[in-house]
């Protein structure tokens, strides 16, 4: 055995794994946690139980996730009404959830106690609720808070107070604390999982894609990357609304239209969404071309991995809105009643029976991006 492949700790076993903060090869957790070692891996488990409890802190789930941006909104609100001029930055907000200034700090603030269980009595009061049902929200809430809201809205001053969505195309990959010798530096990053037993091209075509296909897949990815971003990330609990929205504005999708360029396939996307009342510019026009450029990109050294996510996404949505149970229109409560969309915006339902066809079409393009270069 070579010194290389060695256990620089016991010196006497094949190392199979590398310390990430010191890059000392070792091949256990005894050797990893001897004497010689001691210094870096108290740090290591230092770490480790720092990142337990702030991940504790946080949601797990998207539900759970959801539950805590809404807490956070809300408390955001009554933060602006005492003091509109203080409004601080989202992540600013955050680091005061998560990290809780100490007693000393708190002394002669002029809090009162209504205010510091302000997130407590709030998460009592929607305990068990939909937070996808607004009404139900709203009849939760105390009229001050009420009043707070309504007032944030109705003075324009409401994104003050709205997280900023990231999509997932745009996450940086966490680096592991552990990760083994032989190991590539380029880990995954948290994209949709990849639908499996996808089939191979030329099993469901015997002829070669027409150039227009790749022009296609464009206009279904921006529309793709539009309908996330348009959704707040918040679309995998609205998949019947993602799917009319989606299918709206994909001319390929609704309509089989074929592109003779990626440039005309994305302002496609920009002139339906436009006729679906929706208000675009040159900058979002700009990040649609970005976020499709992106996906094609993906992974270094990956093969369409980020196409064939995004296509998995979409495919996993278009499927829950096909087993989805159609809503029946409600009389408007209290919410809608008050807030209401000056626009009127409300995108056609897509048929029930044409998600089949869709879904075929998303399998046919899965199969393409899996075996074509693009």
């Amino acid at each position: 055995m070579s010194s290389v492949d060695q256990c620089q700790l016991c010196l006497k076993q094949a190392a199979k794994y590398s310390c990430p903060k010191c890059n000392i090869l070792y091949c256990s957790v005894p050797c990893y946690k001897s004497q010689a070692h001691l210094q870096c891996s108290e740090t290591f488990y230092k770490q480790c139980i720092a990142e337990e409890l702030a991940s504790s802190a946080s949601s797990s789930g998207r539900q759970d996730s959801s539950t805590r941006k809404m807490y956070e909104i809300l408390e955001r609100v009554k933060g602006f009404q005492d003091d509109p001029n203080g409004l601080e930055s989202y992540d600013d907000v955050i680091e005061e959830i998560d990290n809780p200034a100490s007693d000393e700090d708190e002394e002669g603030d002029g809090l009162d106690s209504d205010d510091d269980n302000l997130e407590v009595d709030l998460a009592s009061r929607l305990d068990g609720v939909d937070l996808n049902d607004p009404e139900a929200v709203w009849s939760k809430l105390t009229a001050s808070e009420q009043k707070d809201f309504e007032s944030l809205v109705h003075g324009g001053d409401v994104t003050n107070i709205l997280p900023v969505y990231k999509p997932w195309w745009e996450e940086e990959s966490p680096r592991k604390l552990v990760q083994e010798a032989n190991s590539s530096s380029q880990e995954k990053l948290n994209y949709p999982a990849i639908k499996e037993n996808i089939k191979d091209f030329s099993v469901i075509s015997s002829k070669s894609p027409a150039p227009c296909v790749r022009h296609n897949l464009t206009n279904i990815l921006t529309s793709y990357c539009f309908t996330v971003r348009y959704f707040n990330g918040e679309y995998l609990n609205n998949s019947q609304e993602f799917c009319n929205c989606l299918v709206g504005i994909c001319g390929n999708i609704k309509s089989n239209c074929n592109y003779d360029s990626d440039t005309m396939a994305v302002e496609s996307v920009a002139l339906e969404a436009r006729n679906e009342g929706i208000l675009l510019d040159n900058e979002d026009i700009r990040a649609m071309k970005e976020d499709v450029k992106r996906i094609y990109a993906g992974l270094d050294g990956g093969k369409n991995v980020f196409v064939l996510a995004a296509l998995s996404d979409l495919h996993s949505v278009l499927s829950l809105a096909r087993k989805s149970k159609t809503q029946e229109k409600s009389s408007a409560g209290m919410f809608s009643k008050r807030f209401v969309d000056p626009d009127g915006r409300e995108f056609k339902v897509i048929e029930k029976s044409r998600i089949p066809v869709y879904l075929k079409k998303i399998e046919f393009f899965l199969s393409y991006s899996k075996d074509i270069p693009l």
